[in-house]
């Protein structure tokens, strides 16, 4: 919890800042701008593919088994543009060229003319992605064989398509491109969850070593010997509380730090394991792998946007759906082509999560900062976010987490005392004592600490203590708290003294009602005996 305030605390003093409302005033229309004109750059793209033949003059069919064929893209200036190599045995494509040419290995050259690549529409959208993106898709779609390998000479960067990968693609019955369709699907649902939580466990592991190092400052801070820094270090969260009830008891402190290195490792071992598994899920062989690394950077990146920015009720709601939605297209357009422009769709992606970040931040997270406290939608120093959940969830003594002690060792009740389980046996009588103990204690620490504040005071200026300004700062508040209580207690006076006037006018409405009926009922009386008195005359 204390981390998280002080994350809240950078958070608000960032987005105070007039450079970031600007920049995210202009992003909330500059990405989500970008986005719509990558996405109409890749609908003309595939358009133009379809509607146009092939450029490959060549028959791609009757290749050479013993041969390695080297495709050389080349423009009229004879400029090489780019350069690949393919060869449809394995043991062939991966001997080098110096070995190839020593033992006088069949090699073939076969150009491609590049100025083909950038006529007509091409010629515009050339500038949304690159020559080796057209090669590539035109080269894949004619070359439907078992399995496919090639290398960009330039670079030294290999592209595999299996045999299944054709199969998949070029399915002709109905129900099994349903199927296919359907398993696409499931398999990027998954693996975006999958990604999703792992990089909010990187994130949340700053949560699990941070008390190992308020534990080893404090620790440090006492051995400095300083009065100021062990007054503050008195004050850290349960990590300091809980190393005190051990020592005091006499026991052994190396399990509290074996439990954190513990699940440290756990994590990093389901961090690894993870990370290879929603590779091999969202990620085939043919896709580059600086690309899948900046994919993987970027989803890591937007968790700890997240992390950092999202704070409201709105946002927490509505950004994670959108960014799901704009991250699966990502994703399921990967999964499937054969090969198509995914830098550019990379890009989509990025600029439109960046875009829904920068509309929220600026709709929702900056004008939070000037909400009313009192609302329980508003973000605030004890509440950091307006659904918050703390990870350490405040079900032990002294505040004691429930994830990392399950690598701590568990005692039966003879390793304790009477005294230390008298929250568990709910003895009230007894943990009251304690606590009224405990309370004297910190009281005498404080009277011995201001004792030798005073002592202090008598051997430095005035001006120049630090510790007056700490002496006046606790008397600020003294008197704020002072002049909170007296204005309770006047609010008090004042309700109790409105109660009572309430009170004391209802009895005499009361009062006033049984006399009217008294009245009533004499005069009635009166009525009759002179009516019996006008019948007897």
């Amino acid at each position: 919890m204390e981390f998280e305030k002080q994350i809240y605390q950078t958070h608000s003093l960032f987005l105070s800042l007039r450079l970031i409302k600007l920049f995210v005033k202009c992003g909330s229309f500059i990405f989500p701008t970008l986005s719509i004109l990558g996405f109409c750059a890749l609908l003309l793209l595939h358009f133009n593919h379809f509607m146009t033949e092939s450029k490959l003059e060549i028959d791609l069919k009757n290749f050479d088994s013993e041969t390695v064929y080297i495709f050389s893209i080349k423009n009229s200036d004879d400029e090489n543009l780019n350069q690949f190599k393919y060869a449809q045995s394995q043991s062939l494509f991966q001997l080098q060229d110096e070995f190839l040419d020593h033992y006088n290995f069949s090699k073939k050259n076969i150009l491609i003319d590049g100025d083909s690549y950038s006529s007509g529409l091409n010629s515009i959208l050339k500038y949304a992605t690159n020559i080796e993106n057209f090669f590539l898709i035109d080269l894949i779609y004619h070359m439907n064989q078992s399995t496919i390998q090639i290398v960009n000479m330039q670079t030294n960067i290999t592209y595999i398509w299996e045999q299944a990968y054709f199969e998949e693609y070029y399915a002709e019955a109905f129900l099994i491109r349903i199927y296919n369709t359907v398993f696409r699907i499931c398999k990027c649902i998954i693996g975006l969850f999958y990604q999703c939580i792992t990089a909010s466990i990187y994130f949340r592991m700053l949560f699990i070593s941070m008390p190992v190092f308020i534990f080893i400052i404090a620790g440090l801070i006492f051995c400095r010997n300083h009065q100021e820094l062990e007054l503050l270090a008195r004050h850290y969260p349960w990590i300091n509380h809980y190393f005190n009830i051990l020592t005091r008891n006499n026991k052994l402190t190396n399990p509290i730090i074996d439990s954190f290195l513990y699940t440290l490792y756990m994590f990093f071992l389901i961090l690894e394991l993870s990370y290879a598994e929603v590779n091999s899920l969202l990620f085939k062989k043919h896709h580059p792998f600086y690309l899948i690394n900046n994919i993987t950077q970027y989803a890591f990146s937007f968790e700890y946007l997240s992390f950092y920015f999202l704070r409201t009720r709105s946002s927490l709601y509505f950004v994670p759906k959108y960014c799901f939605i704009i991250r699966f297209f990502l994703y399921y357009y990967m999964q499937s082509t054969l090969y198509g422009h995914y830098e550019l769709v990379y890009q989509i992606t990025l600029f439109g999560q960046l875009g829904v970040f920068c509309y929220f931040i600026h709709k929702f997270e900056i004008p939070a900062l000037s909400w009313s406290d009192h609302s329980p939608y508003t973000p605030t120093i004890n509440r950091p976010r307006a659904y918050y959940l703390p990870l350490f969830l405040i079900n032990w003594v002294n505040d004691v987490p429930s994830l990392w002690t399950m690598f701590y060792p568990l005692h039966g009740r003879r390793y304790f005392q009477i005294q230390s389980l008298a929250l568990v046996d709910q003895n009230f009588p007894l943990l009251n004592h304690i606590l009224q103990q405990e309370i004297q204690q910190d009281l005498e620490i404080q009277q011995d600490q201001e004792i030798q504040i005073n002592l202090n005071q008598q051997f430095q200026p005035p001006g120049n203590n630090p510790q007056n300004q700490i002496i006046e700062l606790q008397q600020q508040q003294q008197q704020q708290q002072q002049q909170e209580q007296q204005s309770q207690q006047q609010q008090s006076q004042q309700q109790q003294q409105q109660q009572q006037q309430q009170q004391q006018q209802q009895l005499l409405n009361q009062i006033q009602q049984v006399q009217n009926v008294h009245q009533m009922q004499e005069t009635q009386q009166l009525n009759q005996e002179q009516y019996f008195i006008n019948d007897i005359e």
